[in-house]
């Protein structure tokens, strides 16, 4: 059902689920070249080792600011509650745009989910902003949670605060939209610091298992097409 789903969405066949599986060299691995084995097993433990860097470099930001004390630590929770790695479409990057079918630079991570969901403050924070529109990527909440962390969420069918409000974690800022220029109803979720765009996928490791973020990871970097 969700290799259908991510077919119908995406119009291609879904990436493989677990990155870090060998299952795929049994078969026939008879006929296939030593050079091929070593050349499979550098590129795997590659993948492997830029992920461990990636969730080292996490921790130790989080460190890094709770030795200095300060009143925020980075946005860390799911901003849709449930949420599991099929849900995670396109990352940050050249991604190919839906409707014009270019490449083109996108700054959040899409996460599908049903029109009308929920979509929750993944950190304390100040609401900084509110945009309604039907253009680029239609309502837009974006929160501001300290230290330089900002957060967006666009794309919503319904907002549910108002500028300068004062929201907590886990507490409701809109609900999942769709738009004329969007494939699917989704959440197209945006991180930054002093103003750069962050990868989001990066932020969700502390509020999944470390299988579960292998995934995610994998799912946002495999995902060439975005949905917005």
């Amino acid at each position: 059902k969700d290799d259908s789903l991510y077919r119908r969405i995406f119009e291609t066949a879904a990436p493989s689920a677990d990155p870090i599986s060998a299952a795929d060299l049994i078969e026939g691995s008879d006929s296939l070249a030593e050079s091929f084995y070593l050349s499979y097993s550098a590129t795997k433990s590659e993948r492997l080792r830029l992920m461990a860097g990636t969730v080292e470099d996490n921790f130790r930001e989080i460190f890094r600011i709770l030795e200095e004390k300060k009143e925020a630590v980075p946005p860390l929770s799911l901003p849709l509650k449930g949420m599991n790695y099929v849900q995670v479409g396109a990352g940050i990057g050249e991604k190919t745009h839906p409707v014009h079918k270019l490449q083109m630079a996108h700054d959040g991570l899409d996460l599908i989910a049903p029109q009308g969901s929920p979509v929750y403050a993944v950190a304390d924070g100040t609401v900084s902003d509110v945009v309604l529109s039907r253009r680029g990527l239609g309502n837009v909440v974006t929160l501001d949670h300290g230290n330089g962390y900002q957060t967006r969420y666009a794309l919503l069918g319904d907002t549910s605060v108002s500028r300068g409000k004062h929201v907590k974690r886990g507490q409701k800022v809109g609900t999942v939209g769709i738009t004329t220029f969007t494939f699917a109803p989704h959440l197209h979720y945006e991180v930054l610091l002093d103003g750069e765009i962050q990868d989001p996928v990066n932020h969700l490791f502390a509020s999944v298992t470390p299988d579960e973020y292998a995934k995610m990871l994998y799912m946002s970097v495999s995902t060439s097409q975005s949905l917005d």
